[in-house]
Parts: C-alpha cells; sequence; structure tokens
C-alpha cells in the first residue's frame, strides 16, 4: 500500500515496501472497514454491517465478530430481487444496524425482521444507496430480507496477476445516474482493451466513449477498445463512458 494514496487517478507504485507492517495493515482495514463496512462498539454494545460488495458476488460470509459476552456471524446472499442476511448471536443481545449497498436508482419495495414487515430508510449518496433499518439482535439466529427492483450495477471483470505482473485492468474513479444517464468515470490501458458489464432492468438506448452490446436480458457488455496509436505516450489515461438509459422493461 502506499504511503501516498492517490485516489482520483492511477500511477505507479513507487513510495512503499512490502515488509511495513502498517502497509499490510491497510488492506485489512479497507476490507473490514470498506468492504465489509463492519464497526464494532463494545462499549455500547452495537455493530454496523455495511457491505460494499461487488455486484458478481452473490455470497459472503463473516464469523466470530465479537462483543463483551456475544459472538456475531453472518451469512449474507444475494436474492434475484434483493438479499437475504441471516445473523447468528452466540450471546446477549446487542443493537444492530443493518445497511447494505443496493444497485444504484433502486426502489426498495419490502423489509421483513424474522419474517415480520419492518421499517427500512432508502439513503442515496452520489455514488451508491443503501437501505438502512436497525434492530434488537436477540440470542439465537434471526433472518433480514430486503426486496428492491431496478437500478443499477457495475460489474467488473477478475483479474488474476501473478507477481510483478504490471497492472493493466481498469481502474474505475467514480459513477453517477442521473436520471436517464449513467456516467463512469476510468483510467484504463491505453496497450489494451477494457471492458465491464452493466446489469440493470432498464434498456440501454446508447452509449457514448464505448462499444456495447446486451449479454442476456438484464446485462451488457460495455467495451472500451485499445487506442495506443491514439495516445501520446503508452500506459493509462481518463475515459468517460456515458450510457443513456431506457425505461424499465
Amino acid at each position: 500500500m502506499d504511503e501516498v494514496l492517490a485516489g482520483d487517478f492511477y500511477h505507479e507504485q513507487t513510495e512503499s515496501v512490502p515488509e511495513q507492517t502498517w502497509s499490510s495493515a491497510s488492506f485489512f482495514h479497507a476490507a473490514v472497514s470498506g468492504l465489509l463496512g463492519l464497526q464494532v462498539d463494545g462499549v455500547k454494545r452495537e455493530i454496523m454491517f455495511a457491505p460494499h460488495l461487488p455486484a458478481n458476488w452473490n455470497t459472503a460470509t463473516v464469523r466470530n465478530v465479537q462483543l463483551p459476552n456475544a459472538k456475531i456471524d453472518f451469512v449474507w446472499n444475494r436474492t434475484h430481487d434483493g438479499s437475504a442476511l441471516e445473523v447468528t448471536n452466540s450471546g446477549d443481545p446487542i443493537h444492530l444496524a443493518y445497511s447494505p449497498e443496493i444497485p444504484l436508482g433502486s426502489t426498495l419495495k419490502d423489509a421483513r425482521w424474522n419474517g415480520k414487515s419492518i421499517r427500512a430508510r432508502l439513503e442515496h449518496h452520489d455514488q451508491d444507496e443503501h437501505a438502512t433499518l436497525v434492530v434488537e439482535l436477540p440470542h439465537g439466529t434471526s433472518q433480514i430480507t430486503l426486496e428492491y427492483s431496478g437500478g443499477v450495477s457495475l460489474l467488473l471483470p477478475p483479474v488474476h496477476p501473478r507477481l510483478g505482473d504490471p497492472s493493466h485492468a481498469m481502474k474505475l474513479i467514480r459513477v453517477k445516474l442521473s436520471d436517464s444517464t449513467y456516467t463512469v468515470d476510468a483510467q484504463v490501458d491505453s496497450s489494451q482493451g477494457s471492458n465491464f458489464e452493466l446489469r440493470t432492468d432498464r434498456t440501454i438506448a446508447g452509449v457514448h466513449g464505448a462499444a456495447w452490446k446486451p449479454v442476456s436480458s438484464e446485462m451488457y457488455e460495455i467495451t472500451v477498445p485499445p487506442s495506443a496509436a491514439l495516445q501520446p505516450s503508452p500506459g493509462y489515461y481518463a475515459v468517460q463512458i456515458v450510457v443513456d438509459l431506457g425505461p424499465s422493461r
């Protein structure tokens, strides 16, 4: 992990060495606090679980989250029209704030706690949306289900580099949804094409800055072709892709 983090653009690693303990800890912190959105307050007996999981992950399990006189396990699953969370508390009751990311632009249709309807609020942010609810988690196993519709999810292809390989994968900078316009800002490698997929129940009327094709009824592939001949020097360069969305099917 670099000593200086540049989130708005990509550059090669220059300021870090693998033996630094804090450098390794940064990846652990990014996974626990960022990917899982896990925060634990032992004094107040509260847990926040706000996962930001990739759109092509269908399940995730987190075990052995410790509080005084309590141990919590989470099993999260994506469903066709939402998500389901199973929580097991092997100790005393605690407060749980559950706030998973849902597709940007979604409509929250239903939330249930052990089969009973429960109030959840929709939180809209610039680049993502969350469905948030708070419960008193008793001893034993409980279930939370969310149902939503619409929205847009971006799926980046998996990358499996070998040790020492230079980076070629797309660097996603930001996304934005404004009415019927979905904008993606990214850095791409000029030496080869880059691609990603969009999952949405809305039709696509057109794409500016990239080629596109339907993959299935709710999936589209977006491709930025290689453009080394157009770039003054090899390496990464900035692109903006604008997707014009039509109505839902």
